[in-house]
């Protein structure tokens, strides 16, 4: 819903500047991609670009267009340092670990990848 929504302002705002489907090139989409960033925060501008490169990415393998002009158009840096994920308490571990079934192989992965993670996010 949010590439639809995201596709659908970006040719509204093509709209509003007499631009055709084939007149769209990759200075319009840095033009376009520019002008959002000023409204919108940098994951939902790279959103949107990955929405409308992957409609002219559609186009392109259809036919209709031949190449596509999003591809070569960078979004804005975002980079996450950290997760906003929480991590489990000592409890919620044990509580978790305990869950799962030790007398099978698959349960003896999965014990050992997840107390890796737990053990991993608290250090």
């Amino acid at each position: 819903m949010a590439y639809a929504l995201a596709v659908r302002q970006f040719f509204d705002w093509c709209e509003e500047r007499g631009l055709a489907l084939e007149a769209i090139r990759p200075t319009t989409m840095a033009t376009y991609i520019e002008q959002i960033g000023v409204e919108m925060a940098k994951p939902s501008v790279k959103q949107h670009l990955a929405a409308v490169r992957q409609l002219f990415d559609y186009l392109v393998t259809g036919g209709i267009l031949p190449s596509n002009p999003a591809g070569a158009v960078r979004g804005p840096k975002y980079v996450v340092k950290r997760g906003k994920t929480p991590v489990l308490s000592a409890d919620q571990a044990r509580q978790l670990l305990d869950f799962i079934d030790a007398t099978e192989l698959s349960g003896l992965r999965d014990r050992a990848l997840i107390s890796v993670m737990v053990y991993s996010s608290s250090a």
